[in-house]
């Protein structure tokens, strides 16, 4: 959901924004026995708040639609003409 706070634009170690969001949800991860490995990620010109969020969604969607296997999260950087 958008906001009508303006972005505030800044770098971004998204290194840093995964492990944020790895923190906000360690309590499902911990308790689904869940597993994620991420590449090292590039700092970007981004609004942290929105990032952190992004992928508080991307890795809570994960674990919460899965089958009955342990989650297995990959963060792969790939290059854009791969």
């Amino acid at each position: 959901r958008l906001s009508t706070v303006p972005a505030v634009l800044e770098e971004v170690d998204l290194n840093i924004v995964v492990e944020e969001a790895k923190l906000s949800l360690s309590a499902v991860i911990l308790d689904t026995g869940t597993l994620i490995f991420a590449d090292h990620l590039p700092v970007i010109r981004a609004d942290k708040k929105q990032m952190v969020q992004l992928f508080h969604h991307l890795l809570e969607n994960a674990i919460k639609f899965r089958n009955a296997a342990v989650p297995a999260i990959e963060i792969l950087l790939t290059k854009a003409n791969e």
